[in-house]
């Protein structure tokens, strides 16, 4: 089971409740627990974690789509080999793209930081055998300052599309050879 899976059965659960008695009080939490319960668990939440720790990646990936920096770090922090390999191409990213660029598509900054804490480069390529993406290729105008806080390195392709002209006139000023950066 995944987390995903157990989320849609309290959904149908509840959804069955409310067809069995339509003035029903009770929301997603109860059958959240209720299914908990079946399981053996005394709570959703140690249901979750149980079965974010059979498949530690599965569940990194369902923390991006969810924008949850927390569980990004509970599950960071209790996943060694994930941790190991946090540069590493995201199960089901396109591109190989990593957690990070991930992260950076939905413009989430505490999600960003959260994996820059456990060791995500912030200057770490996509591994797409045609040539990888940086962070500052896959950001908004508005996002980049903020990766670039933290350390992103700006190249010629990316202050180009970012319109950051002036950077660009620099780089191209110290070294010409910089029009010649793929990207």
């Amino acid at each position: 089971m995944c987390i995903r899976d157990s989320r849609k059965q309290a959904k149908n659960l509840l959804r069955e409740w409310r067809k069995q008695d339509p003035g029903t009080l009770r929301q997603l939490a109860d059958a959240q627990h209720e299914l908990a319960r079946e399981y053996g668990f005394s709570t959703w939440v140690s249901l979750k974690e149980h079965v974010e720790s059979a498949n530690p990646a599965l569940a990194l990936t369902h923390a991006i789509e969810s924008h949850d920096p927390a569980a990004i770090r509970r599950i960071l922090r209790t996943a060694p080999a994930l941790r190991a390999a946090i540069n590493e191409p995201l199960g089901g990213g396109s591109f190989g793209q990593t957690a990070l660029l991930a992260v950076v598509q939905r413009t989430n900054g505490p999600m960003v930081d959260a994996l820059l804490e456990f060791g995500a480069d912030i200057n770490q390529k996509s591994h797409w055998w045609a040539g990888g993406f940086g962070v500052l290729d896959e950001t908004s105008i508005e996002f980049a300052p903020y990766l670039i806080e933290r350390g992103a390195k700006l190249d010629a392709p990316a202050a180009a599309r970012l319109g950051m002209i002036d950077a660009l006139c620099a780089m191209i000023a110290a070294d010409p050879g910089a029009v010649h950066v793929r990207g």
